[in-house]
């Protein structure tokens, strides 16, 4: 049986400060995080057997086959499993401000500018009510750089 645990971050605590302190970053990890990852081995221990060796993308990608008695647990505690995996890996205390090359092209090309880029992934980030998340994805269908808003542990990932 696939067994998840807390994956380390790439930096320390309080290498994102002031932006975000050690304390916060810390909590999020090491609880936040963490009941994520027990919730989710405790349901795939107990419940489903026969999903409990398929990887999280596999699982995130075919949700059709999760029963329906605990799909909503599963999808919750998977998609806090991996936005919180995907969020600490894009987050680095020696990046930030305006890009350059093909991502800066993207943004030009679908927000007209990068500050206009940060407005628009601001006002989505701040019409969220309660938990969820604002993705920056690309489109390949209309080859488009967007913005989804997504409640709870949601992710494109887990849309059909």
């Amino acid at each position: 049986m696939t067994r998840y645990d807390l994956p380390s971050i790439p930096y320390i605590y309080d290498a994102l400060e002031p932006h975000i302190d050690a304390k916060t970053m810390e909590s999020h990890h090491t609880k936040h995080h963490q009941t994520y990852i027990n919730n989710l081995n405790a349901a795939l221990e107990k419940c489903h057997p026969e999903i409990q060796n398929k990887d999280i993308l596999e699982i995130l990608s075919n949700l059709d086959q999760v029963p329906n008695e605990v799909k909503g647990v599963i999808i919750f505690n998977v998609g806090g499993f991996d936005n919180h995996r995907i969020f600490w890996n894009n987050l680095s205390p020696n990046d930030g401000g305006e890009l350059n090359g093909v991502i800066s092209d993207a943004i030009n090309s679908s927000f007209g500018s990068f500050a206009s880029f940060k407005e628009n992934f601001s006002s989505s980030t701040i019409a969220i009510q309660g938990r969820g998340w604002v993705w920056f994805v690309y489109n390949p269908f209309n080859r488009n750089i967007e913005y989804k808003a997504m409640p709870n542990q949601t992710s494109p990932r887990t849309e059909d």
